[in-house]
């Protein structure tokens, strides 16, 4: 843990005895390792003014929903859809507060990863009610100068049998395994830098037992060459770890009939318990091994870097 030392950081900083306690109004708010996360928003070149800013809302926009996923989460955009708030279990929060020094270590010592940029970490209470437990990341899919077009939340499962494709045609939704039905092609310089990258942020990923996790990718279809030049302008402003674009065969102008491509490692706060243990062994009795996201973290990393291999295919 030396490198953290290089960061003005100890190791106590990592701890829950670190918390910032206070009030507003009126609910109770712990602020967990309030030190590491300024120092991860100050490495995504995030201001304290521009993440006050972003979190300025109005009180009529002040409300959460559902995410897409059957977790029952509750979400909420910051003002300018820089950030994401989410609600989360206990059990995932103290997954993270234990993976949280390697996790610092390891976007420290790799910048371009991948892997979601938490910047946030609370507990907070109203009189009278529960617990809640909120992460605050960077959105993926943050673009305020292309519309994305498609959204893929990938796991690297084999499609159950009678699900493959029933989304097909369908728009604004966010698509799953079963409904890819292309590849992702990358130049052969982009190829190789993502490839390496993606395989140390797996590999990482499975040394500390977490599975579950997806491969996000945000697709932007470039359709005219001032889309282009209107990406590279705002790319040194953008918090997203990497964005490549893509040259498509067959594209009639200069730097028409690109793709850009937002991409991260999302929902990475799973680690293999005995629970998840048990649901894995249950749900063998029912369903092929390859179809599951219950398995252990190795198989879970070695499934997906395969799967991820095969949608972004070596260039010829």
């Amino acid at each position: 843990m030396s490198a953290i030392s290089d960061a003005n950081l100890r190791l106590s900083d990592f701890t829950r005895e670190t918390a910032r306690k206070y009030i507003v109004d009126g609910a109770e708010v712990k602020d967990f390792a309030p030190l590491v996360f300024l120092k991860i928003r100050e490495m995504c070149r995030i201001t304290t003014d521009q993440y006050i800013k972003s979190w300025t809302i109005p009180i009529e926009k002040l409300q959460m929903s559902h995410g897409a996923g059957r977790s029952g989460s509750l979400f909420l955009k910051s003002e300018d859809k820089r950030f994401l708030l989410k609600t989360i279990p206990h059990d995932e929060l103290e997954t993270f507060l234990t993976l949280l020094p390697n996790y610092f270590q390891h976007i420290q010592d790799n910048p371009s990863s991948l892997i979601m940029r938490v910047v946030g970490l609370l507990r907070i209470k109203e009189t009278f009610t529960s617990w809640v437990y909120i992460i605050i990341f960077t959105n993926v899919l943050f673009t305020d100068y292309l519309e994305i077009d498609e959204i893929y939340d990938l796991k690297g499962r084999d499609p159950k049998p009678g699900k493959q494709g029933r989304n097909r045609g369908k728009k604004g939704i966010v698509f799953k395994d079963n409904d890819l039905e292309r590849v992702f092609r990358l130049s052969e310089e982009h190829h190789f830098i993502f490839m390496q990258t993606i395989q140390a942020d797996i590999e990482f990923l499975a040394r500390n037992n977490v599975m579950d996790y997806s491969f996000l990718i945000g697709v932007a279809k470039l359709k005219t060459p001032e889309d282009r030049q209107a990406i590279l302008k705002a790319l040194p402003e953008n918090y997203q770890q990497i964005s490549i674009f893509r040259r498509m065969d067959g594209g009639i102008e200069a730097d028409a009939g690109e793709e850009f491509y937002l991409m991260g490692i999302i929902d990475c706060l799973t680690d293999y318990s005995t629970k998840k243990k048990i649901a894995h062994a249950m749900k063998l009795t029912i369903w092929n091994p390859a179809t599951l996201s219950t398995v252990d973290a190795l198989m879970y990393s070695q499934r997906i870097l395969k799967f991820i291999g095969r949608i972004f295919p070596e260039p010829a």
